[in-house]
């Protein structure tokens, strides 16, 4: 009955959603499916650590850690003796840089020049992970960090990445990481190994990305978790003797993973989802 309780928020919604998922635009289920996941994340994150904490949790941070930080290292954050070195000052420059991209590559492609809807798409998609990534969620990480809150960055300059184990391990989308790791690698890696471990953990994250992105075009099935198996492969080669002997040099491990992140990117974002999904949203917010 308490594990009920404490989910029932989780379980309010997903009832919601079902109820009304027929009569709901495929993009609107896309963000509603999002905010599903990410409000279940954030309270599986919580009551883990509600029911594990010694000391009594300040509920002013507990309302930030849920609805103001996009993170889920939920215990470092509600520990008010745990912070993070204030960001360097030109980290807010960068970010108010990333949101004028995001801008640009949404509103301002389409205006400028004439090209198909599924380029279009194609920006679209990349201006909202400016905005969203590079922008928002960095934000809520800089704004609470200089008020002394262990909020780290959602982001690790994924761009500088030197391998593709890098790029997953320590960089993109770390608060996906960090629940990995909480919940799947850390146990999965004990009882049965890192490299079991680490398959689950893109294993997982294909059912995610098959549940935000396929079910809602209601088409291209199995395409994300492709993408996912073969970054799961991409990084097994890294730890072979051919991948330690011909990858260790940086330009080599940088053109390794680029390709690897790049070239099969079509399965991830693939074409129902960038039809029936991504064109309908920049319809409705006037990017088309």
């Amino acid at each position: 009955m308490q594990v009920i309780f404490a989910f029932l928020p989780f379980l309010t919604i997903l009832i919601t959603l079902v109820a009304a998922w027929p009569v709901l635009a495929a993009w609107v289920q896309m963000w509603l499916l999002l905010f599903l996941c990410f409000f279940g994340f954030k309270w599986m994150t919580f009551y883990q650590q509600q029911i594990h904490s010694r000391q009594p949790l300040s509920w002013m941070r507990v309302f930030l850690y849920l609805f103001c930080w996009f993170g889920m290292d939920a215990k470092k954050f509600l520990n008010p003796d745990i912070r993070l070195d204030k960001p360097e000052p030109g980290f807010g420059l960068w970010v108010i840089g990333c949101a004028c991209t995001g801008v640009f590559l949404i509103w301002g492609i389409p205006r400028i020049f004439q090209i198909s809807d599924y380029v279009q798409a194609c920006f679209a998609v990349a201006g909202v992970f400016y905005l969203l990534y590079f922008t928002l969620f960095q934000w809520s990480s800089l704004i609470l960090r200089y008020a002394g809150m262990h909020a780290a960055p959602f982001m690790h300059e994924p761009f500088l990445l030197t391998s593709l184990s890098d790029f997953w391990g320590k960089r993109w989308n770390m608060a996906f990481r960090q629940l990995m790791h909480d919940f799947f690698f850390k146990t999965v890696s004990i009882s049965h190994g890192p490299h079991l471990a680490a398959w689950l953990v893109f294993f997982t994250s294909g059912l995610f990305h098959e549940l935000i992105f396929s079910l809602p075009a209601q088409g291209g099935w199995g395409q994300p978790m492709l993408y996912f198996m073969i970054q799961w492969f991409g990084m097994r080669m890294e730890k072979t003797k051919w991948g330690r002997r011909h990858l260790k040099r940086k330009l080599a491990g940088k053109i390794y993973a680029f390709a690897f992140l790049i070239l099969p990117l079509k399965l991830l974002f693939h074409d129902p989802f960038m039809y029936k999904v991504i064109v309908p949203f920049m319809r409705a917010i006037g990017a088309h």
